[in-house]
């Protein structure tokens, strides 16, 4: 890995169980094949609260990266699942690290 995208979503208060739900509509776009291994994490303790989920993709390399999300940006069934993130979301953000060897 030499590249991790982290993305922090903050989910707005009262729409934990519905986001949850939400995420099935995932599923199946991350079981293709071409989509990468990805992590969601949920915050336990620390500086964030219970609201704020972390999700990781682990790259080759950051145009990887950017030629997967041109890709998908453009796939239908992304565009529609994704349509309805937003009514769940006080805000997200994302970030691309560099290993240090």
């Amino acid at each position: 890995m030499a590249i991790l995208e982290h993305t922090v979503w903050r989910i707005l208060p009262g729409k934990w169980d519905a986001f949850m739900a939400h995420l099935e509509a995932f599923r199946p776009l991350g079981e293709r094949p071409d989509w990468p291994q990805s992590r969601l994490y949920r915050c336990v303790a620390g500086g964030a609260d219970s609201r704020t989920v972390f999700w990781q993709i682990e790259w080759e390399s950051l145009a990887a990266a950017e030629a997967f999300w041109a890709k998908w940006w453009k796939e239908p069934e992304w565009q529609a699942v994704w349509a309805g993130t937003s009514a769940y979301l006080e805000s997200i953000q994302t970030q691309y690290y560099q290993l240090i060897p």
